[in-house]
């Protein structure tokens, strides 16, 4: 999938991280997941670093309740990472650039739409229909480091989409709670009703 790059970029953020490693734990502590020593088996049962594991049914019961099912929006950043590979000093026909939105599943109004604006700062010409290029960069440099910012802020856009995401997972009512947290939250709402 194209945006396995964006995904692996996002899981390297400090905060995500953070609040990945506080999921798991908080899943530990309630007894639906559990930490072991990973281990190789292809060198004598190295013992490795430990791991989280899930059991099936934990799993099952996540993507019962939809969890799984969370809608991020990349297309800003597989549209910076094309146009990003644009710019390599690889001859990119018109084909093959269409050929890479298609397998980006992006449109080329998406693109233009980022092009637009790089023609408005004089990086590159407008959008065309040459068969030969849709547009020329006029300053490589500018245009990386426009591209590149905007994926920056994109990618800055998405993480906190998915902190933002987590924590309203987290508050939303059913939320995975164990028995003995169902009973301690009846209990403390009928405290405060007396």
């Amino acid at each position: 999938m194209p945006q396995d790059e964006v995904i692996v970029e996002l899981l390297r953020e400090p905060e995500v991280k953070e609040k990945i490693r506080s999921i798991w734990e908080g899943l530990v502590k309630i007894g639906l997941a559990v930490i072991t020593i990973d281990n190789v088996s292809t060198r004598g049962g190295e013992l490795r670093e430990l791991t989280f594991i899930l059991p099936p049914e934990v799993v099952k019961l996540i993507e019962n309740r939809g969890y799984g099912k969370i809608k991020i929006d990349f297309r800003e950043c597989r549209i910076c990472k094309v146009l990003i590979k644009y710019s390599e000093p690889v001859n990119m026909s018109r084909t093959r650039f269409i050929e890479e939105l298609r397998r980006h599943d992006l449109t080329e109004a998406e693109v233009k739409r980022v092009v637009e604006d790089l023609k408005r700062l004089n990086i590159t010409s407008g959008y065309t229909d040459s068969p030969f290029a849709p547009f020329v960069i006029k300053n490589v440099e500018l245009y990386r480091e426009y591209l590149y910012k905007k994926y920056d802020q994109a990618l800055q856009t998405l993480k906190y989409a998915i902190l933002k995401i987590s924590e309203k997972e987290h508050e939303k009512e059913g939320a995975l709670v164990t028995p003995e947290q169902e009973k301690e939250k009846k209990e403390r709402n009928s405290r405060g009703n007396c």
